[in-house]
């Protein structure tokens, strides 16, 4: 799955790995990604679906564990959230012309799951 890690400066990646595991501040955009998102949520035994509609690319991006903490109360609260954005960024990005109009959908889904 081809994206740009903006962690090294948009260099541009293929994830191998059918599911991604974070352990580190990641910040991705999958280009040509239209499709449908999971998240697995072990913990809670629960997927998390995120459909996208009118959205080519797709933002993922977690800060990791950081000194500081970051924005975090709790220094290990980056280890319960991830964040998945339906978008059209960089390569994708959409000019709208006056009086045109693009529509953008994200809907998320609970399902019950290991």
């Amino acid at each position: 799955l081809p994206f740009l890690d903006n962690t090294r400066g948009l260099v541009r990646t293929v994830q191998e790995a059918p599911l991604l595991s974070i352990d580190a501040p990641i910040d991705r955009v999958y280009t040509d990604h239209a499709g449908t998102c999971v998240i697995h949520d072990p913990l809670l035994e629960r997927r998390i679906v995120v459909e996208k509609e009118g959205s080519q690319t797709t933002v993922v991006w977690n800060p990791g564990p950081t000194p500081a903490g970051g924005d975090f109360v709790d220094a290990h609260d980056w280890s319960h959230m991830l964040c998945v954005e339906t978008a059209n960024a960089v390569t994708a990005g959409i000019d709208i012309e006056p009086g045109r109009t693009h529509r953008m959908r994200t809907r998320l889904r609970l399902e019950a799951g290991p």
